[in-house]
């Protein structure tokens, strides 16, 4: 289960789904509980994860049954996203990513950033480990099997919001204890917008999104534990684990706790509805909503006096940066952004930003970038630059007011004050370009003359107890505005000079300051604080020490930014639909004069503890060798059963992965086998090997009796293939390349049933029958840039395109100059904005294929194409895709060495339920709609000599085309987990000679067609 996210990063890119970067030389280190493994220069962090998840194992085993045997723990630091992810399978693993909480606000109010994430992370090893009766028979016998694990089959709002609470129990911080999670409570109440229970799901598409299932799930869990006793947690654990059917939540929770879980979440929704009436009455006076749109918005900047920028992501588009005119009208885009980090606006017109993106297949970092004039100059790579904050550079002796506020500044040089991420810290950096509009770069680096003129020069130090982040120049200048965060959860707004000394310190609380900004004139800061126990907006005098709190509302309102000439102060209100810019005319006298205590719980103030246990080089055996199997039957191609295993595994790094799947026929002694491995250590490319044998039955063996011919037995063909493969990966942002470069031999001999027979038949004919070897070769490449909203319901406004060459040949056969073929694909996706909870998309693709007169495999045209996923290793739903689909004509029925297809679809968004299915584990996503056509041939030229799969006179080219529609549901099973099922009718346009009798095909499918 992933858990902390940094939400947006979730929107914004493609999940990684907490891989570690493999090829890197891990160490480990061995605690009485714990294997902690940790990447280069992260030792310092490790030791101290293991010595909270050592702290942390003490609590929670005093209140919960400990799980089995030891627990991997990886620190990585490959992902610039506050992250971690725990899994119970193949057996208990928590990977941790040592990325201080620098922006997501939920985050924030924390002792220790590393024992938070651990003791989270740890309470899910707890309560999903957990499993009694026949469940663990099950598990005696099959091993750690997936299926046997009964609290696995829990919602993602309560085993999250169960580790939430216990994040907050064992830690005295974390979001049960700030203000965050009860902010979106009532703030949706206020706007009537309170979900259902089975509304909740990590796959939910209305806001807040996947974040509900935290925010609304710790509440309840905290709700339940504080009024019917904490005790009882582990009552409800036991009984769970325990039942039969993992799904009766309720009876579980009335056995454990003596209320269903819907009557406790009634009486927390009346709870939060009294809350929101009250808080009805908090307003802004002259607070003005701009944006009528809401999901997520943040980093406000003026441009100018009237017109604001953000970052914004309203999940129809991909995320941007938008312009919005304090006159009204709707929002203007004005460009694509990988996340939604500070884009800081230049008096000439350009401007900086930081975005995200992959410098290898594993690693995704924060960098710096300059646009101007329509133009997008990468600054750092790699560096882990955020929350940016620019200006022009000013000759010496120039006077600074004047400059920034010019659009003709003399100098077209710049410098950025900005948050610099390191393994496990942050620090405050300056970053002086010079002329950033000329810099060249090759292949993704910095040329060495454009290195010389980026300076990155550090302003404090970097330290696990001590977190920068959102850092402002003053307009002249000579200070720069801070927030820092310190151990015991403590934050403060400092006041720097230009150099990093600091000079003064305001607004320290035990609560979650942020977003600090200068007033006109740099007499005074505003910030954001939450320290009467909901987000605020303050403002602290740099010449007095007390604070004033100059406005609230009944939600929220974070971020506060004084408009150039003064008058209007904009800010970002919370709704029930998300955020939202408002502007309000700029406060003077303070609603009230506050000091710096705050209403929240005081932390347990938890003590620094490492691990001082001796590091050793990582080694993938303790995690990698098999834990578990599954029972397999599989059908033989005459209707015989087959009878076997099936298991996988991976280390914790997933350097090694692979699955294995071995069956045995036991009528006529065929033993069969699929084996699969894959090695990342090499980081890119990715090496793969695989290994299959299976048998098929090539007919009967006849003898001639009289004037009858009598079936004597069945001839059988052996096939046995060894596969070698290198994938080279560029994932980015925007696009995803691969190109991979393998090869495969193919080993087919003949037996017979009964075996004497076959010493007759190899005698008849030696040759047809002589044991050979086919080695093959081949290269594929893909490319794609086509966008996926949050809420699309297809790719959109981009393409796909892949190549692949094969060439085979007959080892044994010195004339023979073997077989080539080769197969393109292309596809097309353009959003329409119709109305709709999405895009609508017209899509087309085009497939076309050519093999030689020698090929030995030919082309199927016909069928339904889709995708597959795999429900548990080894149990698969789904056809897969095919290259040359017809809807509603069987599969294969054309064949030949040559083949064409097309397609096109038009997608249309329907519903969005985001909703369960009553107490069903199913989860409605939404709902689409898709008008299409396909079109297929596949056929053999005439005039071929000595093919084995065409005849010597060819075969006609003739289509084969339909057309229908299909409805689309994208539905969670399990209650989190997404999956696209399709029903369709097709009927036949051409080929109906291949259509069979009926005359609308009714088919089932799942994924997308293409």
């Amino acid at each position: 289960m992933r858990v902390l996210p940094t939400l947006l990063a979730v929107l914004l890119v493609a999940p990684l789904g907490a891989q570690v970067a493999p090829y890197l030389h891990w160490e480990t280190i061995g605690t009485e509980h714990f294997r902690v493994h940790f990447a280069p220069g992260l030792e310092y962090t490790a030791r101290r994860a293991a010595g909270s998840a050592e702290r942390a194992y003490g609590r929670l085993a005093s209140e919960l049954v400990a799980p089995r045997g030891p627990i991997d723990l990886a620190v990585a630091d490959n992902e610039d996203i506050s992250n971690g992810f725990t899994t119970t399978f193949p057996t208990n693993r928590i990977i941790i990513f040592a990325r201080p909480t620098v922006d997501a606000t939920a985050l924030k109010f924390l002792d220790d950033w590393v024992d938070l994430v651990v003791s989270h992370e740890l309470a899910h090893v707890f309560h999903l480990d957990r499993s009694r009766g026949w469940w663990r028979v099950g598990q005696w016998v099959f091993g750690r099997n997936p299926f046997l694990f009964p609290n696995q089959y829990s919602p993602n709002w309560l085993s999250e919001g169960i580790a939430v609470y216990y994040e907050s129990r064992l830690t005295g911080a974390g979001r049960i204890e700030g203000t965050d999670d009860a902010t979106i409570l009532r703030t949706l109440a206020m706007d009537s917008r309170t979900p259902r229970l089975n509304a909740l799901s990590a796959a939910s598409l209305r806001y807040p999104l996947g974040e509900s299932v935290y925010a609304y799930g710790a509440m309840l869990v905290e709700h339940i534990a504080r009024s019917l006793g904490r005790e009882k947690m582990r009552d409800f654990i036991e009984i769970s684990a325990a039942r039969t059917i993992p799904f009766l939540l309720n009876r579980n929770a009335r056995a454990a706790f003596g209320m269903s879980f819907d009557s406790a979440y009634e009486v927390l929704s009346d709870s939060v509805k009294r809350d929101a009436t009250a808080a009805q009455t908090r307003t802004a006076p002259g607070l003005r909503v701009l944006t009528t749109r809401g999901w997520f918005a943040q980093r406000l900047r003026w441009s100018d006096n009237t017109h604001l920028l953000y970052g914004s992501n309203d999940g129809r588009s991909v995320s941007g940066i938008k312009e919005v005119s304090t006159a009204g009208g709707a929002p203007r885009s004005l460009g694509r952004r990988n996340s939604l980090d500070v884009t800081s606006p230049l008096p000439n017109g350009a401007r900086v930003c930081s975005q995200l993106d992959f410098t290898d297949p594993y690693t995704l970092r924060a960098d710096l970038y300059y646009e101007q004039n329509g133009n997008t100059t990468r600054l750092t790579n790699g560096e882990r630059i955020m929350q940016p904050d620019a200006r022009l550079t000013l000759p010496p002796g120039a006077d600074a007011a004047p400059a920034q506020s010019s659009a003709s500044a003399a100098a077209d040089d710049i410098t950025v004050v900005a948050v610099q991420i390191l393994p496990g810290a942050s620090r405050l950096v300056r970053v002086t370009v010079e002329d950033p509009g000329d810099l060249k770069w090759h292949s993704g680096r910095r040329t060495p003359a454009t290195a010389q003129r980026i300076h990155i020069v550090p302003l404090t130090s970097a330290n696990p107890d001590t977190i920068w982040s959102e850092p402002r120049f003053s307009h002249d200048g000579t200070r720069i505005v801070a927030t820092r965060w310190l151990r015991n959860a403590v934050t403060e707004i400092v006041i720097l000079d230009s150099a990093g000394k600091i000079l003064k310190i305001v607004g320290r609380s035990h609560s979650v300051n942020g977003s600090p900004s200068w007033v006109k004139g740099d007499t005074a800061v505003l910030f954001t604080s939450d320290r009467s126990g909901r987000p605020e907006l303050y403002r602290a005098s740099l010449t007095s020490p007390a604070l004033e709190r100059i406005a609230t509302v009944g939600s929220a309102l974070v971020e506060s930014e004084q408009s150039p000439d003064g008058a209007q102060l904009a800010t970002l209100l919370f709704r029930g639909d998300g955020y939202h810019v408002a502007t309000m005319p700029m406060p003077g006298q303070g609603l009230a004069k506050v000091d710096s205590t705050s209403v929240l719980s005081p932390s347990h103030g938890n003590t620094l503890v490492t691990s001082t246990a001796p590091a050793r080089p990582y080694s993938a055996w303790p995690s990698v060798v098999p834990r578990y199997w599954l029972p397999a039957l599989e059908r033989t191609s005459d209707k015989l059963t087959s009878f076997g295993f099936i298991t996988s595994g991976s280390d914790i790094l997933s350097r090694h992965a692979y699955d294995a799947t071995v069956t045995y026929e036991p009528q006529r002694k065929e033993p069969s086998l699929n084996l699969a491995y894959e090695y990342t250590g090499l980081g890119n490319p990715v090496f793969a090997v695989g290994g299959i044998q299976e048998w098929d039955h090539a007919g009967n063996i006849t003898r001639i009796s009289g004037r009858d011919t009598v079936v004597v037995g069945t001839l059988r063909r052996r096939r046995r293939f060894l596969n070698v493969q290198f994938t080279q990966l560029r994932p980015r942002v925007r696009t995803n390349a691969s190109v991979s470069l393998g090869g495969e031999v193919e080993f087919a001999d003949y037996r017979s049933d009964p075996a004497p027979l076959f010493d007759g038949l190899r005698a008849a004919s030696r040759s047809r029958f002589a044991a050979r070897a086919y080695p093959s070769i081949f290269a594929s490449g893909a490319w794609s840039n086509a966008q996926r909203p949050t809420l699309a319901i297809s790719p959109e406004n981009g393409i796909h395109v892949s190549l692949t060459a094969r060439r085979r040949w007959r080892a044994d056969s010195a004339s023979s100059t073997g077989s080539n073929s080769v197969i393109g694909t292309a596809a097309a996706y353009n959003a329409l904005d119709l109305p709709g909870f999405a895009h609508h998309v017209l899509a087309v693709r085009a497939a076309a294929g050519w093999a030689d007169a020698k090929a030995t495999n030919e082309f199927d045209a016909g069928g339904v194409s889709g995708g597959q996923f795999t429900v548990a290793p080894g149990v698969a739903l789904g056809n897969g895709r095919r290259t040359f689909p017809v809807r509603g004509f069987d599969a294969s029925s054309q064949q030949g060495i040559r083949a064409l297809a097309g397609s096109v679809e038009y997608r249309a968004p329907l519903f969005l339920p985001s909703s369960g299915l009553g107490s069903l584990p199913l989860f409605v996503q939404r709902v689409s709609a898709v008008a299409f056509a396909d079109a297929a041939t596949s056929w053999c030229p005439g005039g071929i000599a000595g093919s084995t799969v065409c005849p010597s006179a060819g075969t006609a080219r003739e289509w084969m085309a339909s057309a229908g529609a299909e409805l689309q549901l994208e539905a969670a099973y399990s209650y989190d987990v997404p999956y696209r099922f399709r029903i369709g009718a097709a009927v036949p346009v051409a080929g109906r000679k291949y259509f069979g009798t009926r005359n609308v095909a009714v088919y089932f499918a799942v994924g997308l067609a293409f």
